[in-house]
């Protein structure tokens, strides 16, 4: 059809490619066995090679075809309506039932399908009753659904054969041992004992690898033979079958992110004539990446949550008894460096499997939980706090994400989250009450930058309250915040930041009042008149050494900011003059920091997650 359609000025060239490509199918086997293979395959080879010169000088065009007026197609439509799909769903649904009913299945000793590729036998039957079925639907003509099919085939052009031939490429590198380069380079520069650091380097190098060939299929070979396999499964004992899942989640996101990907990007803008051929890709990108980001982001407290050394405790003793390592002193909260960056770890997890409940990792979550959410550990935690001496332990930073996490417990939608929320409860309520009595008697707000901040644990505070309706505990909170900031005007943020800073005093002020006070763009106007000329505090800061755990302060401070900055530009006017300033403010920030989380040195690794995540919310 394609050789005698004249419309198409490149009929000639077309119709090689498809008669190449066709006759490798064809007679590849009967080449073998005529040929014997190594003529079979250079043959094949220069088959290919000439299919990729076509495709890539555009040689490979559209011609006519006869198409059903808009009148007709309308009139098809409302006669068939949703029966329309039933060929297409007759496909999985024929294809599940051969598999699973028809093995062993024989008649005079036959089998009804090919025993040894009963799944593909059974995809060619249901392939075959879905045509038989779309022919007694329609009223249609075998010659009709051959010419639909060509231009089908004609629209979507060389990249409907992509898949196959990304997928044979994937087993060019098997064969040229491409996983055992991987394997060595990987070696030399990554410590074999960081098992996170591997599963970041093997998600990322899929996801990468992916948008490079544009399929998974082709990376997935390489990267589980260069890392999964002789690191992780070998020398780390992962589960195979999660993990290698992990792998292709991660491939997935580099699917949507390449314009190589003819499923995923080049098809669909094919199929909707779209004038911009990369806007789906364009659409999916934010998707994706989103998608690698929460995945990386919470598979680093799965790793730290676990990690007992190195731990820095703020441990008063009262006696010789009190000598004891982190997981007995703390059985909950003993990973992660220190005890409120275990607490906020697992608000990170949480918040991942909020926001996107098809989480990977959402299983190991889970498991993590059960692991150490009990009422024994909880009642360890408690007497931690109500020993002799320890009224300031963790005051007020860790009291605010301690109540933080009890509202993504609340607001949970895993089944074991209630459980879970309830087994907490007697530690929520201890460091509720020990978060009221200290705001009684607080005379002056700490406005430093770093866990002493009395304004980002009443932020955090608030939001708990309010979201499990607890009126008396919200009431102390604003009456606080109105006593400690009400009044505030022309914050000197200029001397911003500290050297070893993670939270702006500026902004998380600002941050806590957009959520109190009942005038807050007028509030806003004095407290931070003209906030874009204040460069101290609209460009981030410089973190000069990521491996100093004070100096890497600074990434955090750069994230938070990103995070009091958008909630502060939701709560001012859209037509405010600071609006602006904000969003450019906003992604320098982001820039500056976001991309040093995953992979991070353990001195910020083991706490910037939490941060980066709300940045990007």
């Amino acid at each position: 059809m394609t050789l005698r359609d004249r419309a198409n000025p490149k009929r000639f060239t077309t119709a090689l490619f498809w008669f190449l490509f066709g006759g490798i199918f064809l007679f590849g086997d009967l080449m073998v066995q005529e040929l014997g293979k190594s003529l079979a395959y250079r043959i094949v080879g220069g088959c290919v090679i000439a299919i990729a010169l076509l495709a890539g000088f555009g040689l490979v065009g559209k011609g006519h075809y006869k198409m059903a007026s808009d009148e007709e197609r309308i009139a098809s439509s409302n006669r068939l309506k949703n029966w329309l799909f039933l060929p297409a769903l007759m496909i999985p649904v024929v294809t599940v039932i051969g598999t699973l009913f028809l093995k062993g299945v024989s008649i005079g000793g036959v089998y009804l399908l090919d025993q040894k590729q009963l799944t593909l036998a059974a995809l060619c039957v249901a392939c075959v009753a879905a045509i038989l079925t779309g022919w007694w639907l329609t009223k249609g003509t075998p010659l009709h659904a051959i010419r639909q099919s060509r231009r089908l085939v004609d629209t979507i052009g060389w990249a409907v054969i992509l898949p196959q031939m990304l997928a044979m490429l994937g087993g060019v590198f098997v064969t040229a041992n491409t996983g055992d380069s991987v394997q060595k380079v990987v070696g030399l520069f990554v410590n074999p004992d960081s098992r996170f650091m591997l599963v970041v380097i093997y998600c990322v190098g899929m996801a990468l690898f992916t948008m490079i060939m544009g399929n998974a299929f082709a990376a997935f070979p390489v990267l589980s033979a260069g890392i999964a396999l002789p690191f992780l499964i070998n020398v780390h004992h992962g589960n195979p079958a999660p993990l290698l899942a992990i792998g292709m989640y991660a491939g997935y996101c580099g699917t949507l992110m390449t314009p190589m990907a003819a499923n995923f990007n080049i098809v669909p803008a094919a199929l909707l004539e779209l004038k911009d051929k990369y806007q789906v890709i364009k659409i999916q990108i934010p998707t994706a990446l989103t998608l690698l980001v929460a995945d990386a982001f919470a598979r680093m407290p799965l790793t730290y949550l676990r990690q007992e050394y190195p731990n820095h405790i703020m441990h008063l003793l009262n006696d010789d008894g009190d000598v004891l390592p982190p997981r007995e002193l703390h059985p909950i909260f003993y990973g992660c460096f220190d005890w409120h960056s275990a607490v906020h770890g697992y608000w990170l997890l949480l918040r991942c499997v909020r926001l996107y409940p098809d989480l990977p990792c959402r299983n190991d979550i889970v498991a993590l939980f059960d692991e150490h959410l009990t009422d024994e550990n909880v009642a360890k935690e408690l007497a931690y706090f109500t020993a002799p001496f320890r009224a300031s332990f963790e005051r007020p930073y860790g009291y605010g994400w301690l109540l933080a996490l009890a509202q993504e417990l609340k607001q949970s939608s895993l089944p074991q989250a209630t459980g879970w929320y309830q087994t907490l409860e007697p530690l929520t309520q201890d460091i509720l009450n020990r978060l009221v009595d200290y705001l009684s008697k607080l005379t002056y707000p700490i406005r430093v930058g770093t866990h002493y901040n009395t304004a980002f644990a009443l932020a955090l505070g608030l939001d708990y309250a309010r979201s499990v309706e607890d009126s008396a505990l919200e009431q102390a909170i604003v009456t606080a915040a109105e006593r400690f900031y009400l009044a505030d005007t022309r914050y000197p943020a200029h001397y911003e930041p500290g050297g070893d800073e993670y939270i702006s005093g500026a902004l998380t002020e600002a941050l806590l009042m957009s959520k109190v006070a009942e005038n807050f763009p007028a509030w806003f106007d004095a407290f931070l008149p003209d906030i874009g000329s204040i460069a101290a505090l609209m460009n981030p800061a410089e973190v000069s050494d990521r491996t100093d755990p004070k100096i890497a302060h600074l990434d955090g401070l750069n994230l938070s900011r990103a995070w009091c900055m958008k909630h502060i530009a939701r709560a001012l006017p859209a037509n405010h003059p600071a609006q602006q300033a904000l969003r450019d403010a906003v992604a320098k920030h982001l820039a500056a920091s976001v991309g040093h989380v995953v992979g991070s040195h353990y001195s910020g690794g083991h706490w910037l997650a939490s941060f980066a995540l709300l940045a990007l919310e």
